[in-house]
């Protein structure tokens, strides 16, 4: 099954995140779909408007848990089981025994894990050279955020419950955000000691404020839907059964209008921040670069992991 689905609706592409086991965590082949869906509508003149969300009860939670926890080095293999939190297997036998069992001093250094399709899955970006790696300054996040960030069409976010982290910042690279009645959006990359990326360093202050993004990019803390719209975040709210076809709905709207003039006024919207997202992207990948080696950083990734562990387990006992 992909990981992704796409549907039209007219005008409209529908495009969900097809991993709900996983409350559709960035990974896998959800990436390369999305970024090739993009590309696709680019080029399809009677693809006018499109529309994403989330296949289950939550739009993304970002960059999986279970992929960063050999990163920490502080979870053995056999702790990282279905009792952990996660629904499934990461990866193959083979794959996760080899790397779930580094040491420490075989963790590979920060630019070659963020390099590499480790975190995320593939991306359908061409491959480095270990030179290239080197030299790269945008790091894989963002090659593929200026990839979805180039659609010069219009493009709505029907956020349903949970938009953490990486999640996150995809839902903010589309021009109009519409949330359930029982979402939760946040950057969330402060609990563990890493800071934004996909552009959200630039984006969440132009939508909401510098001292309102400030206050969740320091905090870490998700905010509800009705906060998220009191905050310009999202557009407005919607019951969580009539979300999807509301956003599908305002969409069609939008589809109605001439084309190009829509087209137009998009590249209008984005000259202010399309040069700036480039040279941001940089300076968000040198900061990942920098705390991902960090021992603060995998302290944090530890503790993480170790709670939603607790959590899990809690649950279960319950």
């Amino acid at each position: 099954m992909s990981d992704l689905l796409a549907e039209r609706h007219g005008g409209v592409l529908l495009l969900r995140f097809n991993r709900p086991e996983r409350h559709n965590a960035i990974g896998g082949t959800l990436l390369r779909e999305l970024a090739e869906a993009f590309d696709e509508a680019g080029r399809d003149d009677s693809v006018r408007v499109v529309v994403t969300t989330g296949v289950g009860d939550s739009y993304s939670v970002g960059a999986d848990a279970a992929v960063l926890a050999p990163r920490a080095g502080g979870i053995r293999s056999e702790e990282r089981s279905d009792e952990a939190g996660w629904r499934q297997p990461l990866g193959a036998p083979s794959e996760r025994s080899e790397r779930d069992q580094r040491s420490p001093g075989d963790r590979p250094p920060a630019r070659e894990f963020l390099a590499s399709e480790e975190i995320g899955g593939e991306k359908g970006l061409p491959p480095l050279s270990p030179g290239q790696v080197s030299l790269d300054d945008l790091g894989n996040a963002g090659r593929w955020t200026l990839r979805m960030w180039e659609l010069d069409k219009p493009t709505i976010a029907a956020v349903n419950g949970v938009a953490v982290g990486g999640g996150f910042g995809i839902a903010l690279l589309h021009d109009l955000l519409v949330a359930g009645t029982s979402a939760r959006l946040g950057p969330g990359f402060a609990p563990i000691g890493i800071a934004p990326e996909m552009g959200i360093s630039l984006l969440l202050p132009h939508v909401v404020g510098a001292q309102r993004a400030a206050e969740l990019l320091y905090s870490g803390r998700l905010v509800g839907a009705a906060e998220a719209r009191d905050l310009g975040l999202v557009v407005e709210t919607v019951d969580d059964h009539l979300l999807l076809e509301h956003a599908l709905e305002r969409a069609a709207r939008i589809a109605a209008m001439p084309p190009l003039g829509t087209r137009a006024t998009k590249r209008l919207l984005r000259k202010a921040t399309y040069a700036a997202m480039a040279e941001q992207l940089r300076a968000e990948y040198t900061a990942q670069v920098l705390l991902f080696d960090h021992p603060d950083t995998l302290a944090a990734m530890d503790r993480l992991v170790r709670r939603l562990r607790a959590k899990a387990e809690a649950s279960g006992a319950g």
